[in-house]
């Protein structure tokens, strides 16, 4: 070869410049059989010159460039058996390097490694190499948690571990082997929770292997039907034994969860998101699935310089938190609000609005949008006949629509950011039409949709006598199944990312036609409500939930109200309500 012929001083532009010609051959050839051989010349020449160099710079960079030829070829190559070879080539390439270095150099190496296995287990066909690659990938992962010092980067390898093995878990079709796969993962969590420090990673954790498990039951049932009705009783006993272990498993990381959430609270583990503020007690409308509107307590209202101390305390110690000025309807004191957003504004505080809608008008638009909020969320439950019924009064549905209107125009003509949102509550009267809604409300260019399930004792008409049965706004049985349609199909636009964005999880979607079916026996899970957030009353007492601290603005600054007792034990009491609700504070288990 020429390159052996020449001085050292002249040999490295030599062997560069071959390089580059090769590469550029590999390139503009499209024949596999003729890729190949060029190929097969340049990883000879690169390992030729990295076994040859006694220059460690040198030797790194030919090495580098040999994993990147590797790592361009593999993804070019049709071939499955070819692409094996390379694959396997460049795993002993990367182990030889990872066991030599001790360096960041390291880390990089071993991440590669492990996207190289990850890459290959999602495209392979063939089972037997997948599942190879698998247990390669699962040992690989599983010995870096254990070397690694990071925190940080732990938790990121104890998170890839459980999506790759819940990933094959789900592409396995043989029960024996999905039973293997997630006793294997079990173990390793049981590991793995241990090793991570945050307490709200350790909550995450556990809610997915929760996830998991639940999914896995389902799965286990609905074969053991199977197994039913062809009358194979022997795998029917060995499912029923497998369904047992997995929901014993499942509400001992049910406690494990509640656990930590409880030390969270008692910990203070908490950070504050948000707060709503009401400035005024007053309301233009009379809800019929309200209770608010008649609550007219004699308390000395907030003025602007107690919601001015607060905005200051935000500003200086929680430049995190978002700042909802909210009912009973915020817009009847409108000189008030502005002052209050004004000010907001000036101190970068994240302001929002929640409102009927009501009383938005062209120039009441204009002024919201020029405090670029983080949201304005306007309350609508459905088409004309629906809503006003809701509301008890005619024609409302007509000049919220056209508020949003403004609203939606402003936002585009002038590029403001605000995001326009809208709230509806799920009742009897627009369960019909609530799909069709949905596509409206797209039309109208609204960015978001929030949807709650009616609560029966917000309701003015509610007494304590009330019962599903006899309430009109309580979704009847006969249309219980017309729900769980609308569900099925709001779950799958969320899931394609269709607008306007659906905010509501898909756990919790899915849990709306159970809530409506089973009020005797549906289990909410945790509430979370004070957790990240609290209200504040007209009058400056904060509530979480209408539970308390009862602690005041004007009394206590937001760190002591944040860190009190009081609120402490709220954050008990409601993670422990029974009542039945499904709105956004709560977790499902």
């Amino acid at each position: 070869m020429v390159v052996e012929k020449v001085n050292e001083i002249d040999k490295i532009k030599l062997v560069d410049g071959f390089i580059f010609l090769l590469r550029n051959q590999l390139e503009e050839t499209e024949d596999e059989s003729k890729r190949r051989k060029i190929f097969d010349q340049l990883r000879n020449l690169f390992k030729k010159e990295v076994e040859k160099s006694n220059n460690k710079f040198l030797m790194d960079t030919f090495n580098k460039e040999l994993r990147n030829l590797f790592w361009e070829e593999i993804e070019k190559v049709e071939d499955s058996i070819y692409r094996t070879e390379l694959v396997d080539e460049l795993k002993r390439l990367l182990w030889e390097e990872i066991k030599q270095t001790n360096t960041d150099t390291r880390i990089k190496l071993v991440d590669r490694l492990i996207n190289l296995l990850g890459s290959e287990i999602e495209i392979i066909n063939d089972v037997s190499i997948r599942i190879k690659l698998f247990y390669e990938l699962n040992d690989l992962l599983d010995g870096e948690i254990k070397h690694t010092k990071d925190i940080d980067r732990r938790l990121r390898l104890i998170n890839r571990l459980f999506d790759v093995s819940n990933d094959e878990i789900e592409r396995t079709k043989d029960f024996d082997k999905r039973k293997d796969l997630l006793d294997g993962l079990v173990n390793f969590l049981n590991y793995g929770i241990k090793k991570i420090s945050g307490i709200d990673e350790k909550i995450n954790l556990v809610g997915r292997l929760i996830n998991l498990l639940s999914i896995e039951i389902e799965l286990a049932n609905d074969i053991k039907e199977y197994k039913r009705k062809i009358k194979d009783n022997g795998k029917i006993m060995e499912i029923s034994t497998y369904i047992l272990h997995l929901e014993s498993i499942k509400q001992d990381y049910v406690v494990l969860k509640n656990k930590f959430r409880k030390d969270r609270i008692l910990k203070g583990f908490l950070e504050l998101k948000n707060i709503s503020i009401d400035i005024s007690d007053k309301c233009n409308l009379r809800c019929k699935i309200c209770n608010q509107w008649k609550d007219s307590n004699k308390h000395k209202k907030l003025e602007f310089e107690d919601i001015k101390k607060l905005m200051d305390q935000i500003s200086k110690f929680y430049p995190n938190v978002t700042l909802e000025f909210s009912g009973q309807e915020p817009l009847l004191k409108k000189d008030l609000l502005f002052k209050c957003l004004e000010y907001g504004s000036r101190k970068n505080i994240s302001l929002a609005l929640s409102t009927n809608g009501t009383l938005i008008d062209k120039e009441t638009a204009e002024q919201l949008m020029k405090f670029n909020l983080h949201h304005i969320s306007i309350s609508l439950d459905g088409f004309k006949e629906a809503h006003d019924y809701l509301r008890n009064k005619e024609d409302v549905f007509d000049g919220v629509v056209k508020g949003l209107k403004f609203l939606v125009n402003i936002k585009k003509n002038e590029n403001v950011n605000t995001a326009v949102s809208v709230t509806t509550v799920i009742t009897n009267y627009n369960v019909d039409k609530l799909l069709e809604f949905y596509h409206f409300l797209n039309e109208l260019g609204i960015d978001s949709v929030n949807f709650n399930a009616y609560i029966l004792d917000n309701s003015y008409f509610f007494n304590k006598r009330a019962t599903y049965e006899n309430n009109e706004f309580w979704v009847s049985p006969n249309k219980i199944l017309k729900l769980k349609e609308v569900i099925n199909e709001l779950i799958k636009l969320k899931k394609e990312n269709s607008k306007p964005t659906t905010t509501n999880s898909v756990k919790q979607l899915e849990a709306i036609p159970n809530y409506f079916v089973e009020k005797n026996k549906f289990k909410k899970g945790t509430c979370f409500a004070g957790n990240n957030y609290f209200h504040i009353t007209n009058f400056g007492e904060v509530t979480v939930c209408g539970k308390g601290p009862r602690l005041n603005i004007k009394d206590y600054n937001l760190e002591e109200i944040w860190e009190h007792p009081n609120f402490k034990k709220t954050r008990l009491d409601v993670q422990n309500c029974k009542k039945l609700c499904l709105n956004n504070c709560f977790e499902l288990t």
